[in-house]
């Protein structure tokens, strides 16, 4: 009888411990439970954007960061584990667009509604001009990414070249004068910018370098090139840290 007791006891427990950590799963989602959707839109025709990249980051820590591609209805989709988190931040960025983002919306948003994220159109040629000074001979590049550095390099026909470390040529006037870097840059005015008021005369080399991060992602960018008495060109081109420089355009000023 005893020995009865013991083993009905015994059951007992365990059927309250398997109850108990049946409803500590429920209590626990597993990841990819939930689903979070965020549409892109083209501000003025509220028309969906494809092709757009977005970036996200949340507190949860099954999804803390993740890129994200939109399909042909503006949309894309993320998986997080619990309604509790944060999405912290969510940049989307597309090719003849300003970026937009959004900060700080609780992931429960997400159970009912979907993100929609308007972007401005833009003009490169205008938008370069805005970045650094002007001058008879002007290449500006320009990109979207916030999280990405890339470097505009100029070789002259001396010779030298103006990039990050050879900022100004007192022999010729070419400078330097805009170096985005994304820690300290504004990110609505992403840009870099070389410009002379006298160029010499000769050919002019110019290149793209993706400095950093290294495990970043193939970045588009667009290189305007300024030059007195001619229509600007532009010219679109897609890095990444594999190729340690891009070249862009040979400029010959006569």
């Amino acid at each position: 009888m005893k020995l009865l007791n013991t083993t009905l006891v015994l059951i007992f427990v365990a059927l309250i411990v398997i109850v108990l950590l049946q409803r500590c799963h429920k209590d626990k989602p597993e990841t990819g439970e939930y689903t979070a959707t965020i549409q892109v839109i083209d501000a003025d025709t509220d028309e969906p954007i494809e092709g757009a990249r977005v970036k996200v980051k949340t507190t949860d820590d099954e999804c803390p960061q993740i890129t994200l591609t939109t399909d042909e209805n503006g949309e894309c989709t993320f998986e997080y584990s619990s309604p509790d988190e944060t999405l912290t931040i969510a940049v989307a960025s597309k090719r003849g667009y300003a970026n937009g983002q959004v900060e700080d919306i609780e992931l429960s948003y997400f159970e009912d509604e979907t993100l929609v994220i308007p972007l401005e159109p833009k003009n490169a040629v205008d938008e370069g001009r805005q970045i650094g000074a002007s001058g008879k001979l002007k290449v500006t590049l320009l990109w979207q990414d916030p999280t990405v550095d890339l470097d505009l390099h100029v070789l002259q026909p001396s010779g030298r070249e103006i990039y990050f470390e050879d900022t100004l040529d007192s022999r010729t006037g070419g400078r330097l004068d805009a170096d985005w870097v994304p820690e300290r840059g504004n990110p609505n005015r992403i840009g870099e910018n070389i410009f002379w008021n006298r160029p010499p005369k000769g050919e002019y080399v110019v290149s793209v370098r993706y400095y950093g991060p290294e495990q970043g992602e193939t970045t588009d960018c667009s290189v305007i090139i300024y030059q007195e008495g001619k229509e600007p060109e532009t010219h679109e081109l897609s890095v990444d840290y594999s190729v340690e420089n891009v070249h862009v355009a040979n400029v010959n000023v006569e």
